[in-house]
């Protein structure tokens, strides 16, 4: 979604398939393109921005770093390179301005990191893998107190802090089975937590339980064969592929097979007498023999009980 303050609109996309990235500022009617790698060797993808007018600065998180600007988006910065941006939060203090991100997928040292106003350092806060998504408990964050997050981890659940970060709490429900996408805060209630997974939407409220709940507005189950788009889209060391199988069409057989860019196979996965449900396959960037492949567009084909269905995803080196 667009990012609007007093003067300007900002929006971001990205076409993995056409190894596209823009960043765009909407002023006086006009939108202005900032290319934030203007040779065009390099294809990544724009997971979060964050504005701030009255310092001119911009920050864009992306697969391959932090872009900042701090000219209104006339010269960039790159910090972080080779770390996945997920995530940017800010938290104004008495005296200066904190700028929190999160990392994801591409080492040991991913976390959440900070950085004060006054200085060109940025510290760790906290050491996590496979973030999701780390979000302010209110959009509105108190001087006087703290930073409260929330910080989703895609295979592990939520957790909660509301000391900055120094510790956290794991408020998941150990009975779900939870694959964390995205978190949103309750806009009217701080009490309420919202969990996008790949089972669903699920909701927490604080003031009446201390698990998480699944939300009523859960999408019922498919009545057919089903494919998902992998994630993490584009990745570097492993994705995951999930595919469901309904009640009816158990028992089979499922083979999945991934192709190159030149319709080749790098790839074969076979599963016998397929039980019904959610399944998950992870691949790891490797062919059959073990050996890694390029970075490029791969095609994703399974087939089952005479159902085909095919996806499309991007490897990065």
């Amino acid at each position: 979604a667009p990012s609007v303050n007093a003067f300007n609109t900002f929006a971001a996309s990205y076409n993995p398939f056409y190894n596209l990235d823009s960043f765009y500022m909407l002023k006086d009617s006009t939108w202005f393109e900032f290319d934030l790698t203007p040779d065009g060797n390099e294809s990544i993808r724009i997971n979060c921005f964050y504005v701030d007018r009255e310092f001119k600065t911009i920050m864009v998180g992306t697969s391959d770093g932090l872009f900042v600007s701090k000219d209104s988006g006339t010269t960039w910065k790159r910090e972080f390179p080779d770390f996945n941006v997920v995530s940017i939060i800010t938290h104004t203090g008495y005296r200066q301005k904190v700028v929190y991100i999160a990392t994801r997928g591409r080492s040991k040292s991913d976390g959440i990191y900070r950085r004060y106003s006054d200085t060109n350092s940025w510290e760790v806060v906290s050491y996590f893998t496979n973030i999701a998504t780390l979000i302010s408990a209110s959009s509105d964050l108190s001087q006087t107190a703290a930073p409260h997050f929330y910080l989703g981890i895609y295979d592990r659940g939520v957790f909660e802090s509301r000391n900055g970060g120094k510790t956290w709490d794991d408020i998941t429900d150990n009975t779900i089975n939870l694959k964390i996408t995205c978190l949103a805060s309750g806009r009217f209630d701080p009490n309420v937590l919202f969990l996008g997974t790949e089972e669903g939407i699920f909701k927490y409220d604080k003031s009446t339980s201390t698990r998480v709940t699944q939300n009523e507005t859960k999408a019922p189950e498919p009545k057919h064969f089903q494919l998902y788009q992998n994630y993490p889209n584009p990745f570097n060391n492993s994705t995951n592929i999930n595919y469901y199988i309904p009640a009816d069409m158990s028992g089979g057989t499922a083979e999945m097979r991934v192709y190159n860019s030149l319709g080749q196979e790098v790839r074969s996965y076979i599963f016998e007498n397929q039980s019904p449900g959610m399944h998950q396959v992870s691949w790891d960037g490797r062919d059959q023999r073990g050996m890694t492949v390029h970075s490029g567009v791969y095609l994703f084909r399974i087939k089952y009980s005479g159902t085909s269905r095919s996806m499309k995803a991007v490897f990065l080196k």
